[in-house]
């Protein structure tokens, strides 16, 4: 019989002669049990095995063409062999209908195949999904649950070989659009740019404020050095004083951002992350005196705070506007609580 199974229609009916709908797959591959008590084959499924194996693909066409599931308008929805056809002396019953859905599937399938993956090229052209295509590296696990029914002709899983996931990204603070960085533990986000700049969410509720604007980047939370002797004033990011400095980068990977910089002999390390167990934003800051002379820093971190949904704080921008000191964190015991916590290696973090 043809190959070819994914989720599709079946020949069941309902009162009002409708196909029935649910999803099949093949029993040695599939984590749901009973898969081997239904056998329903969808054309489309062979449809999408061009991109894979052509040959093979083109032979099952042909197979499903004799079989009768080709209509006026292409393939059918599916050939049913869970019931037999006892009145027409066939092996299956073809569920005549046609989704649209699984049309179109079809067509993007031959599309690519014939255009040498035109549709996944313009699809990975988007930087939208350029900056979510490390999710594409996770791979099918080599050892299967055992609380999954195996049958009795099971064949061991081959591992695939691929090209493996970029282990972290790294970006100076000259590009023509920033380079973004999302993190997050499913209740508290933060985005963070190359340059610093962002903004912190917790829920619906924005911490920090923040606009899209297309001129400026200079929205987030900031860290300031100064040095008392010769009053020098600089940031550990490119924001908010655009400062160039040719030994900036701003290093991306998967649970942390990380920006190094150096000026008047300091240099500075500065790494971002959101905890997984509590809504919290840890920056952890590193300075190393490069110099031979000791040196007084005096340190100190400013956002400007929002405490609103975002389309309330863009309503009345007014309200809210508010900027924290380090230094003034006493007078803000209403609306932080600031915590000294000890990393393994003895540094200090401080944990808004």
């Amino acid at each position: 019989m043809p190959w070819g199974i994914s989720e599709s229609a079946y020949s069941a009916l309902d009162s009002h002669k409708i196909y029935q709908y649910r999803a099949f797959g093949v029993p040695s591959l599939g984590l749901k049990r009973g898969l081997d008590e239904d056998l329903v084959v969808a054309p489309y499924a062979t449809a999408l095995a061009l991109l894979v194996s052509p040959a093979e693909s083109i032979k099952n066409l042909k197979r499903l063409v004799k079989a009768g599931v080709y209509g006026r308008m292409g393939f059918y929805e599916s050939l049913d062999y869970t019931r037999y056809e006892g009145r027409r002396g066939g092996k299956g019953v073809i569920v005549c209908t046609y989704m649209a859905h699984h049309q179109g599937m079809s067509l993007m399938a031959l599309d690519n195949v014939l255009n040498r993956g035109i549709m996944r090229r313009r699809f990975h052209s988007d930087r939208r999904i350029q900056a979510v295509e490390p999710l594409l590296y996770e791979r099918i696990p080599p050892v299967p649950s055992m609380l999954v029914h195996q049958p009795s002709d099971h064949v061991p899983m081959r591992l695939l070989s691929g090209p493996s996931a970029p282990e972290y990204r790294v970006f100076d603070e000259d590009t023509p659009i920033p380079r973004v960085q999302l993190l997050g533990n499913g209740r508290y986000a933060l985005m963070i740019t190359n340059t610093g700049a962002g903004y912190s969410r917790w829920g619906d509720f924005d911490i920090t404020r923040w606009r899209s604007d297309t001129t400026r980047d200079n929205w987030g939370n900031f860290i300031y050095l100064c040095e008392k002797e010769s009053n020098d004033l600089w940031s550990l990011t490119h924001q908010p004083l655009n400062v160039k400095d040719p030994r900036y980068t701003a290093t991306f990977s998967a649970d942390r951002a990380e920006f190094r910089s150096r000026r008047l002999g300091i240099e500075s390390h500065l790494e971002v992350t959101v905890s997984p167990e509590d809504d919290a934003e840890i920056r952890r800051i590193t300075l190393v005196n490069q110099g031979s002379r000791a040196r007084t820093l005096e340190l100190t971190s400013a956002a400007e705070l929002s405490l609103a949904p975002h389309g309330a704080d863009r309503a009345h921008p007014a309200f809210n506007k508010l900027f924290i000191q380090t230094e003034a964190r006493a007078e803000l015991r209403a609306l932080l609580a600031w915590r000294r916590l000890r990393s393994p290696d003895e540094s200090p973090i401080w944990v808004a």
